[in-house]
């Protein structure tokens, strides 16, 4: 299924660097203990319902990924939730703007099926690389232009 899609994450302006940093820092202040939990660990396997992500580790932690407003919103959780059974079956397919087309981000997280991965949250987004390659990508979050409400969480290589 190939969908024209518009962006959601549009970048914060800051004054200073040090303005971005510390914006980075009081956003992630308290996320930190979760950040802990899951880097490290190999990702075992992930669920995908567009505008939702679950990550599934080998201790039996969940990331739960979803879309805030103007920021990607990510929380660690100690248990799968019940919903999680239902894979979104079809191929989603991104037509972002400038035509350019991309996999939602399936193809990238098979990938990294049975590595041990981290995450690394900035004030908007959150990045995600495997302990072995050190490739970054990150999440990102578009919406359907014909359908607002339609909502994709998007991965991508930095």
């Amino acid at each position: 299924m190939k969908i024209d899609v518009t962006p959601l994450i549009f970048p914060n302006i800051y004054d200073t660097l040090s303005s971005s940093v510390n914006a980075s820092i009081k956003e992630n202040k308290d996320k930190n203990v979760q950040v802990g939990l899951i880097n490290g660990q190999n990702l075992i396997s992930y669920c995908y319902k567009r505008d939702l992500l679950s990550l599934f580790f080998s201790n039996s932690k969940c990331l739960i990924i979803s879309i805030g407003n103007n920021a990607i919103n990510w929380r660690v959780i100690e248990e799968k939730p019940s919903d999680d059974n239902d894979i979104f079956k079809t191929n989603i397919v991104l037509k972002l703007p400038d035509g350019d087309e991309y996999d939602w981000g399936g193809k990238i997280l098979d990938q990294m099926l049975n590595k041990k991965i981290s995450i690394s949250p900035s004030d908007q987004n959150l990045f995600i690389y495997t302990d072995e390659e050190r490739v970054e990508y990150m999440f990102d979050a578009y919406a359907e232009r014909k359908n607002k409400n339609n909502k994709f969480i998007f991965l991508f290589e930095c």
